[in-house]
């Protein structure tokens, strides 16, 4: 009796253990870089509060600019992680995955000649109804503005 090794099998669990090994490492460090942010903020802001903080230079130090900049740094830091950990979650891949696919979607219909200003030009059109009940274009008269027909219809 021969076994055989699935190998799209053994494929398919190996790819599912990469993506959950990277996702949980960039969780990781996610969070350490928040802790050392903290940290690190605790660290800076009470040192320089601690020495007399805006009052150093008579008010006008530019210490407290570096400190808000180093702040904002950090902080952008972290925010840029978390949107990058976002979007390698699956509901991430799928949004990024539904732009593309309507994109070349449009590109395709573009190609072929399938442009909808052909459609919006039908819709800006002014129709009446004939009268036999059958709707036609206005091509003759020209187009009369939202505050002119108010009056003919009080």
């Amino acid at each position: 009796m021969s076994q055989e090794l699935d190998y799209r099998a053994i494929r398919r669990r190996v790819e599912a253990g990469v993506r959950i090994r990277k996702f949980r490492t960039r969780v990781t460090f996610l969070i350490v870089t928040c802790f050392i942010f903290v940290v690190f903020m605790a660290i800076g802001w009470g040192i320089f509060l601690s020495n007399g903080g805006a009052d150093v230079g008579g008010g006008d130090s530019p210490l407290i600019g570096a400190m808000i900049m180093a702040s904002m740094t950090g902080f952008m830091g972290i925010l840029f992680q978390a949107i990058s950990l976002a979007l390698d979650t699956k509901s991430g891949e799928e949004s990024i995955r539904e732009q593309l696919i309507a994109r070349e979607i449009n590109r395709e219909m573009l190609a072929m000649g399938l442009d909808e200003s052909l459609e919006d030009d039908k819709r800006k059109r002014s129709m009446r109804l004939s009268d036999d009940g059958e709707l036609e274009a206005i091509e003759d008269e020209p187009l009369i503005d939202a505050d002119e027909a108010r009056p003919m219809y009080r």
